[in-house]
Protein backbone atom coordinates (compact mmCIF):
# COMPACT_ATOMS: atom_id res chain seq x y z
CA UNK A 1 0.00 0.00 0.00
CA UNK A 2 1.43 3.42 -0.93
CA UNK A 3 1.92 5.97 1.83
CA UNK A 4 2.07 9.75 1.85
CA UNK A 5 5.61 11.11 1.92
CA UNK A 6 7.21 7.90 0.62
CA UNK A 7 8.56 7.17 -2.85
CA UNK A 8 5.98 5.69 -5.21
CA UNK A 9 6.66 4.26 -8.68
CA UNK A 10 4.03 4.08 -11.40
CA UNK A 11 4.76 1.41 -14.03
CA UNK A 12 3.93 1.03 -17.72
CA UNK A 13 4.23 -2.17 -19.78
CA UNK A 14 4.60 -1.06 -23.39
CA UNK A 15 2.69 -2.76 -26.19
CA UNK A 16 4.68 -5.81 -27.26
CA UNK A 17 7.11 -5.08 -24.39
CA UNK A 18 8.94 -2.72 -26.76
CA UNK A 19 12.32 -1.58 -25.51
CA UNK A 20 13.98 1.76 -26.26
CA UNK A 21 10.92 4.02 -26.33
CA UNK A 22 11.71 7.68 -25.69
CA UNK A 23 8.18 9.07 -25.76
CA UNK A 24 6.60 7.40 -22.71
CA UNK A 25 5.06 10.12 -20.51
CA UNK A 26 2.94 10.17 -17.37
CA UNK A 27 0.59 12.90 -16.18
CA UNK A 28 -0.46 12.78 -12.53
CA UNK A 29 -3.72 14.17 -11.19
CA UNK A 30 -3.63 14.68 -7.44
CA UNK A 31 -6.66 14.19 -5.15
CA UNK A 32 -7.35 17.97 -5.23
CA UNK A 33 -7.39 17.87 -9.09
CA UNK A 34 -4.00 19.58 -9.35
CA UNK A 35 -2.16 18.29 -12.46
CA UNK A 36 1.53 17.35 -12.39
CA UNK A 37 3.62 16.59 -15.46
CA UNK A 38 4.04 15.38 -18.05
CA UNK A 39 7.05 13.45 -16.79
CA UNK A 40 9.30 11.18 -18.84
CA UNK A 41 9.18 7.53 -17.84
CA UNK A 42 12.47 5.62 -17.80
CA UNK A 43 12.90 2.07 -19.01
CA UNK A 44 13.65 -0.32 -16.14
CA UNK A 45 15.73 -2.88 -18.03
CA UNK A 46 18.01 -4.08 -15.24
CA UNK A 47 15.26 -4.95 -12.77
CA UNK A 48 12.26 -5.97 -14.84
CA UNK A 49 13.32 -6.92 -18.36
CA UNK A 50 12.67 -4.94 -21.51
CA UNK A 51 9.64 -2.82 -22.31
CA UNK A 52 8.74 -1.82 -18.75
CA UNK A 53 8.93 1.84 -17.83
CA UNK A 54 8.58 3.67 -14.53
CA UNK A 55 8.38 7.09 -12.93
CA UNK A 56 9.00 7.64 -9.22
CA UNK A 57 7.62 10.56 -7.24
CA UNK A 58 6.69 11.31 -3.62
CA UNK A 59 2.98 11.98 -3.06
CA UNK A 60 2.26 14.72 -0.56
CA UNK A 61 -1.55 14.53 -0.44
CA UNK A 62 -3.92 11.89 0.89
CA UNK A 63 -6.46 10.39 -1.49
CA UNK A 64 -6.82 8.94 -4.97
CA UNK A 65 -4.24 9.74 -7.64
CA UNK A 66 -4.94 9.31 -11.37
CA UNK A 67 -2.05 8.41 -13.70
CA UNK A 68 -2.42 8.89 -17.46
CA UNK A 69 0.41 7.20 -19.34
CA UNK A 70 0.96 7.71 -23.07
CA UNK A 71 3.28 6.56 -25.81
CA UNK A 72 2.62 8.27 -29.15
CA UNK A 73 4.90 5.91 -31.09
CA UNK A 74 2.94 2.88 -29.81
CA UNK A 75 -0.41 4.72 -30.11
CA UNK A 76 -1.07 3.70 -26.52
CA UNK A 77 -2.78 5.32 -23.53
CA UNK A 78 -3.25 3.71 -20.12
CA UNK A 79 -5.07 5.12 -17.11
CA UNK A 80 -4.31 3.86 -13.62
CA UNK A 81 -5.36 4.92 -10.14
CA UNK A 82 -4.01 4.35 -6.67
CA UNK A 83 -5.02 5.51 -3.22
CA UNK A 84 -2.35 7.16 -1.08
CA UNK A 85 -2.90 6.83 2.65
CA UNK A 86 -1.13 7.57 5.92
CA UNK A 87 1.21 5.03 7.45
CA UNK A 88 -0.52 2.94 10.08
CA UNK A 89 0.49 3.71 13.63
CA UNK A 90 3.12 1.47 15.18
CA UNK A 91 4.69 1.68 18.59
CA UNK A 92 7.74 3.37 17.06
CA UNK A 93 6.03 6.06 14.99
CA UNK A 94 3.45 6.69 17.74
CA UNK A 95 6.32 7.35 20.17
CA UNK A 96 8.02 9.55 17.53
CA UNK A 97 4.82 11.55 17.12
CA UNK A 98 4.74 12.41 20.83
CA UNK A 99 8.46 12.83 21.46
CA UNK A 100 9.46 14.48 18.20
CA UNK A 101 12.17 11.86 17.60
CA UNK A 102 12.49 10.71 13.99
CA UNK A 103 10.15 13.38 12.64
Amino acid sequence: MPFIGESYTVFYNSKGRTSGLTDVKVNIKEPDNNNLGPFDMDELIDSYGSGIYGHTFTPDKLGEYLFTITSDSKNDKQIKTDFITEKPLTATNLTDRYTGVGI
